[in-house]
């Protein structure tokens, strides 16, 4: 066979290359791949977005994937990740479930079946909303801790206070003094968190 042929042959060979992440750069997101003997030089691969909205999802070391080399020529090629492999199975089985699993476990998904979306982390987990305005509007609600249900908390606290009564010389008075007010909010509370 001519160079020349050997030569296009061995380009046509590395245009689509399957292979592994080896090692990753955060810093300037480019990865090294393995590809049975061969290991690429550094290479900028995929997200879903990298231009006025921007992704980060760094793949994963051993994470299976592709170099789509334009010419075949590997040293420009780019990365192209998320193909599931036997180190890295589905978290999901159903066409009705969109999810995102993290690596410490948390799982943000959506099931378009029971219009449910759950974020769900076995262990603590903060979340943060910083912004000057934040408004959600729902028909009802329900926040739990350890202790209860918080509105349901609510209300009986300020129950306990809306009947409660101080001694004076005009006999027993309410507490407080818009304590009449309470029985409606009380009635509010409840409804809110009744779900």
């Amino acid at each position: 066979m001519s160079r020349e042929l050997l030569e296009l042959s061995r380009r046509m060979a590395n245009m689509i290359l399957p292979g592994t992440i080896k090692e990753i750069d955060y810093l300037n997101a480019l990865v090294r791949v393995e590809s049975g003997e061969l290991e690429t030089k550094w290479l900028p691969y995929f997200q879903r977005s990298a231009g006025t909205t921007i992704d980060w999802a760094p793949p994963s070391i051993g994470e299976s994937c592709l170099v789509l080399s334009p010419g075949g020529e590997l040293s420009g090629g780019f990365v192209l990740t998320g193909v599931y492999s036997d180190k890295f199975r589905p978290s999901e089985s159903s066409d009705m479930v969109a999810s995102r699993r993290y690596s410490d476990g948390m799982t943000i998904s959506y099931d378009s079946d029971a219009k449910t979306l759950s974020i769900m982390k076995k262990d603590r987990l903060k979340l943060s909303v910083d912004a000057t305005d934040f408004k959600v509007t729902t028909n009802t609600a329900s926040i739990e801790n350890s202790s209860g249900e918080i509105f349901t908390m609510l209300a009986d606290a300020l129950e306990i206070i809306s009947k409660s009564k101080t001694p004076t010389l005009f006999g027993p008075q309410l507490s407080i003094d818009n304590a009449a007010m309470l029985p409606e909010i009380i009635s509010k509370l409840r409804t809110f968190g009744a779900g």
